[in-house]
């Protein structure tokens, strides 16, 4: 590895979103939430991303919330994604966003340090992840999600948490706070114990909902009070909704919808009053964004990251209320959540050290590859396997009318969203195409499933005709079109929709285009290669013991049509294990007897949660009786501090 000094050299570059700690790997309590390591190769001032490595994909950890357990940890398994590539650490230039390993100590240091350092690079993925709209037009950023990290920020709690940006011709014309409606969506998940994205869809399903109008319960902040200042207001409307009974229908509430349980229909409520406060503070950060224009010009691009940017009914709401005055576009990477973050910093530090950056996002298909079939099936798959033959599009297309398929495709995607490389095929025209794919993914049979439109075709089948390639935007189906696609529509008939062009995906392109000749419908149904808890496919094995266990028929694999037999027969009913096993520890004595020697005072999770979180408490060692006392005086402090917050 090599000190970068002066002028950044040609070579390849590392960026990390991890945690690293012996007592978060042990005790897995959360720090950071879908981490993952980026390689970059910079050539002059072209910055081209070579791989973006979500680490759930390979430890099959959803989220992947787990720290590494030291350094050596994260030697051992960089050096093991590099290999595929003939590369090692030593052949990096440059490193950042790894303690230990990282080659410039300054990476972090910004003009904007009262914001804090996770939204900043959340931020940056939305202004650069296509340099020519930062250099070239005028755009409207925002970062958006539940809260940041704060491991590399001092006084976490006076920083700005979220950011917007006013950005023309290559100058940030201006970065102020903003408001994020993420902690609401994360109290309510917390609450009723349920996804975000579950939680949105059973919002839009049921028809229950108040007859009282909330007040304006939740004080809007632009710093760490946010998260608090209307967590007991929120407890409060929760608890009413979760009280009424039968007898307040048609005086608290309009009624309970008899398609779901009590439960369910309270959720609903709830949901619908949270949504309606997020657009309402979207819709505020955006006018105060506006206030900050120059009105030279009226042509915006809109782009929002961070995990709220997956709400897609805010993101086609924005675009709808302010279309005739501002946004000519929106514009978001398919990695909007904290997926994104490692490359989020290495634009940041590319931007601040070179005079100008060329690079585009040109795709969502920056994850790992797999082209092993013949030598995947040579081994236990083998009698389960009736045919491999060179697809015809044709032929696919009648398998796809048929049944569900597996579609295996390239390099993976990233972001949390399955955007035609690792996914499941359906016919749109059967509902049963829904109900089958829901019992597929073990999920409630209400959820919807989304479809992938061609987007020449996009204004005969919905309302809108904004691209949405990342499937970050919400459209209704037109009237004269609901029966023909039954299986793509939500409850009130929307759909999170997901438009495609030849350059964006060309062999589902194809497909899709033969489907569209035979049927008059350019639509399929798209879901993402998990199961229930289980993050999106990775591997060719990973893709075959899916559908041998789901009793799917037929595979597309990199332009190889397998179809299945004896899948009953299949003896794996768990996922198929993923290429890393990430836990260092097994044996029970090993485990705690490292639990004694890093933590001898037995100091609970809940406190150490934050020992690791916030980079006040870096240099404390815990094995030591006076660092404790200070820790313990330094806790005290800080939870005052988070009741005064309540207050």
């Amino acid at each position: 590895m090599h000190i970068i000094q002066g002028n950044m050299k040609d070579g390849y570059y590392l960026t990390y979103y991890i945690a690293i700690g012996e007592l978060p790997h042990l005790m897995n309590f959360f720090i950071k939430h879908d981490q993952n390591i980026c390689l970059w190769k910079k050539v002059n001032n072209q910055i081209t991303l070579i791989k973006s490595w979500e680490l759930e994909r390979f430890t099959g950890e959803k989220h992947h919330m787990r720290a590494f357990y030291n350094l050596d940890h994260v030697v051992e398994v960089t050096n093991l994604l590099l290999s595929k590539y003939n590369l090692s650490l030593n052949d990096i230039e440059g490193i950042w966003g790894c303690p230990g390993l990282d080659t410039d100590f300054n990476y972090y240091q910004t003009q904007y340090d009262e914001f804090a350092f996770h939204a900043l690079l959340h931020l940056y993925t939305g202004m650069f992840y296509n340099s020519l709209l930062f250099y070239n037009e005028k755009m409207l950023v925002l970062a958006v999600d539940g809260g940041p990290d704060g491991i590399l920020d001092d006084g976490l709690l006076k920083k700005y948490h979220y950011v917007g940006a006013v950005v023309e011709y290559g100058e940030i014309k201006k970065i102020i706070p903003i408001i994020s409606p993420g902690t609401l969506w994360a109290h309510l998940s917390d609450r009723y114990k349920l996804k975000e994205g579950t939680l949105m869809a059973l919002g839009t399903a049921s028809t229950s909902m108040l007859l009282e109008k909330p007040l304006e319960i939740f004080e809007l902040y632009t710093n760490a009070d946010l998260m608090f200042k209307y967590k007991n207001a929120f407890t409060d409307l929760c608890d009413r909704i979760d009280a009424l009974t039968e007898k307040d229908s048609g005086i608290l509430f309009n009624k309970f919808d008899d398609r779901f349980t009590q439960k369910e229909n309270k959720i609903s409520m709830a949901v619908k009053v949270i949504q309606d406060m997020s657009y309402r503070m979207m819709e505020r950060n955006v006018e105060k964004l506006i206030e900050e224009m120059s009105y030279n010009s009226s042509e915006y691009i809109l782009s929002i990251t961070g995990g709220y940017a997956l709400n897609c009914g805010t993101n086609t709401r924005l675009m709808d209320k302010y279309v005739l005055y501002v946004f000519k576009a929106f514009n978001a990477p398919p990695c909007v959540s904290d997926t994104g973050l490692g490359i989020g910093l290495g634009l940041f530090i590319f931007h601040k050290r070179l005079q100008k950056l060329n690079f585009k996002l040109d795709s969502a298909f920056y994850g790992e590859s797999d082209f092993t079939l013949f030598e995947t099936i040579n081994s236990s798959y083998l009698p389960y396997i009736e045919s491999i033959e060179n697809a015809s599009f044709e032929m696919l297309v009648n398998d796809l009318i048929l049944s569900p398929i597996v579609w295996f495709d390239g390099n993976a995607e990233i972001g949390p969203r399955a955007l035609g490389h690792r996914s499941i095929l359906a016919d749109p025209r059967n509902i049963k195409s829904k109900e089958i794919l829901n019992d597929i993914k073990q999920r409630q049979w209400w959820r919807p499933v989304a479809p992938i439109i061609l987007f020449d075709y996009i204004l005969e089948w919905f309302d809108h005709n904004y691209e949405s390639p990342n499937m970050l935007m919400t459209f209704s189906v037109l009237k004269d079109k609901r029966e023909i696609i039954p299986a793509i529509q939500h409850l009130d008939c929307s759909a999170r929709v997901q438009t495609l062009t030849e350059d964006n995906n060309p062999e589902l392109f194809k497909l899709l285009t033969c489907f569209y000749n035979k049927t008059r419908v350019p639509i399929i149904c798209n879901t993402s290669l998990n199961d229930r808890g289980e993050p999106i496919v990775n591997t060719i094995a990973e893709a075959l013991n899916f559908a041998l266990r789901k009793k799917i028929r037929v595979a597309y694999i990199n332009g190889n049509r397998v179809t299945f037999k004896n899948n009953g027969d299949y003896p794996e009913i768990n996922p198929h294990k993923r290429a890393i096993k990430f836990e260092c520890f097994e044996d029970e004595k090993e485990q705690k007897y490292l639990l004694n020697k890093f933590n001898p005072f037995n100091i609970t999770s809940e406190s150490l949660k934050w020992k690791f979180r916030l980079n006040c408490f870096k240099d404390i060692d815990l094995t030591k009786s006076a660092d404790l006392k200070q820790f313990n005086r330094s806790m005290r402090i800080f939870k005052k501090m988070l009741q005064n917050t309540l207050q």
